[in-house]
Formats: C-alpha cells, sequence, structure tokens
C-alpha cells in the first residue's frame, strides 16, 4: 500500500490547497452544490418528494428540554455523550431539498442510540483497517501519514473532520454494482477503499472513520434507515437499514457526517464518474439536520488503542 499512499499523499497536498478558499465556518449556511443526475434507481442521494416542503405532522407531541449540566457527562466507554437540545413539533430544518420538520420518535431514538455505542473488539478493528493482520501497523501508518497531509493547516477537529470527510466525499466512487449484489452493507477495509477508490456507504464511512481516529478524533459509524433507495422522509421510521454515515465529536460537540451523499461520485460499468462538486452540506451537518434523513439502528466506535 506504500506506493498507493505516497500517491495519494502527493494529490492530496494539490487537493488541500485548493480547497482552501472554500472551507466553511461552523456558523456558515449551506447551499446545495450541483451533482451528477442519475436515475432514480442509480441515485444514492436521499430520495425527493412530490413538493418542495413537507411538514410532518406530530400534534400529541410535547416539547422535550434537556438541562445544560447533563451535556458533560461520558458513557461507560469514555464516550463524550450527547443530549438533545430538544425537540419541537413545529421547527423545520434545512436540508439541500428544503426545509421539513423531524419525527418526535427519530429524535429520541437517534439520541438513545448516540448514547449507547458498542465498541468492537481489538481483533473487528484491525479488520475493518486492513484484510491481513500483518500489515496492520504498515497500514495505521500509511493512514496516519495520509490524514496528517488531508489536515495540514486544520487547527480545530472541525476543520481536521471536515476536511477529512472532503477529502472521502471527492476522491472515492461509489461502486453500483457492489452495492446491488451486497446491498452496500457488507465491510470494506480502509485499505482497500484507499487501494481501489471505490466503496459503498459503509467504506466511505469507515474510512472517515479511520483517518480521523489517525488524528485523535473521536468518530463514530452510524448505520440505520435512511430516506433513500425509494424511501421518502416522511416513511424514514419505516425504511429498512440501508446507509452508514458517521458521528463525529469536535471541540466539544458532536457534528454529523455523510460522505456517501456528498460525494455524488459513481463507479458504474467499470467507470469512474466525478460529480460536479460535492454537496458539501452533508459533509458536516448538526443532529436535528441528521434526523430529517437518517434514523440510527447500531452506533459504533471502530478505532481505539491500535498502537
Amino acid at each position: 500500500m506504500k506506493n498507493k499512499c505516497t500517491a495519494l499523499c502527493t494529490a492530496v497536498l494539490l487537493f488541500c490547497g485548493c480547497a482552501a478558499a472554500d472551507e466553511s465556518s461552523h456558523d456558515d449556511v449551506k447551499e446545495p452544490a450541483a451533482t451528477t443526475v442519475l436515475t432514480a434507481e442509480e441515485s444514492t442521494a436521499p430520495a425527493e418528494t412530490d413538493g418542495t416542503e413537507l411538514s410532518v405532522s406530530i400534534e400529541d407531541e410535547e416539547i422535550v428540554t434537556v438541562s445544560e449540566d447533563q451535556t458533560k457527562t461520558v458513557n461507560e466507554n469514555g464516550i463524550p455523550g450527547f443530549h438533545s437540545d430538544g425537540y419541537d413539533k413545529d421547527k423545520k430544518y434545512a436540508t439541500p431539498y428544503g426545509l421539513f420538520c423531524e419525527f418526535a420518535e427519530i429524535n429520541k431514538n437517534n439520541e438513545y442510540m448516540l448514547n449507547h455505542p458498542s465498541v468492537v473488539d481489538k481483533e473487528l478493528m484491525q479488520r475493518y483497517m486492513c484484510s491481513d493482520p500483518a500489515d496492520m501497523q504498515a497500514v495505521l501508518d500509511d493512514m496516519t501519514a495520509l490524514g496528517d497531509v488531508i489536515t495540514t493547516g486544520k487547527e480545530t477537529e472541525y476543520e481536521k473532520a471536515r476536511a477529512i470527510a472532503k477529502y472521502v466525499a471527492e476522491n472515492i466512487y461509489y461502486d453500483l454494482q457492489v452495492s446491488k449484489e451486497t446491498g452496500g452493507l457488507s465491510v470494506m477495509t480502509a485499505e482497500q477503499v484507499l487501494e481501489s477508490s471505490h466503496a459503498t456507504c459503509i467504506g466511505y464511512a469507515n474510512l472517515v472513520s479511520a483517518l480521523c481516529y489517525t488524528q485523535g478524533i473521536t468518530c463514530l459509524t452510524l448505520m440505520g434507515g435512511s430516506a433513500s433507495e425509494g424511501y421518502t422522509r416522511a416513511e424514514l421510521r419505516e425504511a429498512p437499514v440501508n446507509h452508514t454515515w458517521n458521528a463525529i465529536y469536535c471541540d466539544g460537540r458532536w457534528y454529523f457526517s455523510d460522505a456517501t451523499w456528498a460525494s455524488g461520485n459513481m463507479f458504474i460499468n467499470g467507470e469512474e464518474i466525478s460529480a460536479p462538486q460535492s454537496m458539501d452540506f452533508y459533509l458536516m451537518f448538526d443532529f436535528h439536520e441528521m434526523n430529517i434523513e437518517h434514523r440510527i439502528d447500531s452506533c459504533e466506535l471502530d478505532y481505539i488503542d491500535l498502537d
């Protein structure tokens, strides 16, 4: 993998220089970017609805608030806890496709799952990183070198995590054939994704998680239902497990990242089709924005103490 990683590091130096000008702050308003036009069957992006706005009615729910002193907790695995700032049935949140309300059930479910992550054992962590355990240290060293290059000049954890997500989104191609054969949820090692530049959603999320680990940033891998593959936002509660993305703890708070949806790159019939640009909204978004299109069914810390 050494030559591959060296080439990637060289390429990413050019990438970082070009991308530096479009880095956004936490409070920037994110505008949807243009993406490759795909058929409904081929698209990995969230499903569209008939209108530009969908108001989900949850008339019987109360607004839930969380006291400030609960936001500093950690769970039994030492992972920082997550606590929502509440649920408001009338509040709408922005996505690249319009303003939407969240479901109360999704809000509660996602908060619960984020506070009950599992930590995989070291043997499984190694299998997520590379195929051959004997190559573990070499792959980790190469992954660290790449992570260092991607985050060059980035000072905050947020800036580093966003740079990692953007790199993955812009350099990895969604493998449509593998997705059709496996449902898109088979594990692809971080090494495999880098070497081939092709992945399904779990490969995107695994690579983001591995690169964050090299920079000392806590990153969880989330799997669950999403408003995609024919399921609308209104059907999010009933959607099957069909997607994988990340939760990233940056500068004292949790953000969410979906490098697959940010990407738009496709690998179809042996051809790499690049999106005009990444959909940056999905690089880093907040809890309520996530709840519009993502339901967490499993939450996992994949990398810890690999040295």
